[in-house]
């Protein structure tokens, strides 16, 4: 009897073993590989008149997808006042509301994913920067 309970849990042991080794070699194909790009992106504060002022800059990457259709988001004290996408060269401006010199103006450059999907999840990071307003 105890040669019968011995080999069942031996048994039972050997299956757990290939069961664990299967799930480890199909779980990294079910989930896919991941890519992250790296991005840099750049401000710009042009001189103004009246009112308003122009923000420009350009976003870099070693991956040119990630140059394009980046979504900028401009902030002053974490307030979202204006907003652009970058062109195919990595370039973006916009015209919004003037502040006052010595304000600090972030831009952030939003995350792009590039695949989305089970097998593969590519994106672009994202990128802050900081520039004070000018004279």
């Amino acid at each position: 009897m105890r040669e019968r309970t011995t080999s069942r849990r031996a048994r039972i042991a050997i299956g757990a073993a290939v069961a664990a080794v299967a799930l480890a070699v199909s779980l990294p194909a079910a989930l896919g590989h991941k890519k992250k790009f790296d991005s840099n992106v750049q401000l710009k504060i042009d001189k103004s008149t009246g009112n308003t002022a122009v923000y420009s800059g350009k976003v870099t990457s070693d991956k040119g997808k990630c140059r394009n259709k980046r979504r900028i988001v401009l902030k002053v004290n974490g307030v979202v006042f204006a907003t652009a996408t970058t062109i195919p060269g990595g370039t973006w401006s916009v015209t919004a509301q003037k502040y006052p010199k010595g304000t600090f103006v972030l831009a952030k450059a939003k995350k792009r994913f590039l695949k989305k999907n089970r097998k593969h999840r590519h994106k672009c990071k994202p990128d802050i920067t900081q520039k004070r307003v000018p004279n």
